[in-house]
């Protein structure tokens, strides 16, 4: 393996290294993923989003270009627009334009891995590594992701944790409750839930993403650092649900009740809801603020209502704006 030349597609063949290590020879639908990273021959840095592929392209968004961080979507497709607009695209899953990059343009990928970055050192280092062994020992398969592989910690850096649940099958909410039940991992502070909000948050209301927060088995803090935790489930199912062709879309405004929050926890979300006439819609997110949603939440949202080809309905969370009406955990 250590040997092996990383081929994607028939486009071309490239070198990766993960931490000194050349990862094995994986296509455009391996690597598109959450936890993924791509280096751009300008040198900016994007993360992979979501589980549809599309032939000699990774759909992403920019996260540091010109050696500032990108946090909010909304500024990403506003870096998108202005400065790599040759990237936005339709496809037969998106009516909305989305950047899809070439893997031409692709000089480097950061695949999640076991190992920090050689060139970070310190505390966090130490941290990411022993929250590792615990969230191994778990049952967790584990990978490191984000700044830590990239190479660019600074002092606001989260350690970024991704698990393929599609890969084990480990369901999080138990293993993650027992670590804080514990006190291995804390919930985090006002001040860091606070700190949270003003950093990224889009689409949905600031109170009722410090309910979401409260409740989340994906954000904590270890040792003295934040956590920022994605459960990956990029099954057939799921790809199924999320990436079939989508005939047209409409504005469209209501309020959904959570009725099936079984894959919610997982990025992508995916809720089973009822809209406010009783109609079955599938709510989707790549976010985690929305992978907290519960069954019985009622969230009431502005944006667009997806038309998929085999009759079913349904709506990207991303793309909205969103406030939770009613919440399970106060009934």
């Amino acid at each position: 393996m250590d040997d092996e030349a990383c081929a994607l597609g028939d486009m071309k063949k490239l070198l990766f290294s993960d931490n000194n290590y050349l990862v094995p020879r994986m296509d455009v639908s391996e690597i598109q993923r959450e936890g993924f990273y791509i280096e751009l021959i300008d040198d900016s840095i994007w993360v992979v989003k979501g589980c549809c592929s599309i032939n000699d392209r990774v759909i992403a968004i920019p996260r540091v270009v010109n050696d500032v961080k990108i946090k909010r979507l909304g500024e990403a497709m506003k870096v998108v627009a202005e400065r790599y607009s040759r990237y936005l695209m339709r496809t037969e899953f998106s009516q909305e334009y989305i950047p899809a990059v070439p893997i031409n343009d692709i000089k480097h990928i950061y695949k999640p891995s076991k190992r920090v970055c050689d060139k970070i050192h310190g505390e966090i280092v130490d941290s990411a590594h022993e929250l590792l062994k615990i969230l191994d020992e778990k049952g967790f398969n584990a990978f490191l992701t984000g700044s830590l592989i990239y190479c660019g910690v600074d002092e606001s850096s989260d350690i970024d944790i991704v698990v393929y649940v599609d890969d084990n099958n480990v369901d999080p909410r138990d293993i993650i409750k027992d670590l804080l039940d514990k006190n291995i991992l804390i919930r985090l502070s006002d001040d860091e839930t606070r700190n949270i909000i003003e950093k990224v948050s889009e689409g949905l209301d600031p109170l009722s993403h410090i309910v979401l927060l409260k409740r989340s088995i994906h954000e904590f803090r270890f040792r003295n650092h934040v956590v920022s935790m994605r459960y990956v489930n990029c099954s057939e199912f799921v790809k199924k649900l999320i990436c079939s062709e989508v005939k047209e879309y409409r504005y469209y405004e209501d309020s959904f009740e959570i009725i099936n929050d079984d894959l919610g926890v997982y990025t992508p979300s995916i809720y089973f809801s009822r809209n406010s006439l009783g109609e079955e819609i599938v709510l989707y997110s790549h976010r985690i603020r929305y992978a907290n949603l519960r069954s019985g939440d009622v969230i009431r949202c502005k944006g667009y209502i997806e038309y998929i080809i085999d009759g079913s309905k349904r709506f990207n969370l991303d793309r909205a704006t969103c406030s939770l009406e009613k919440s399970s955990s106060m009934l």
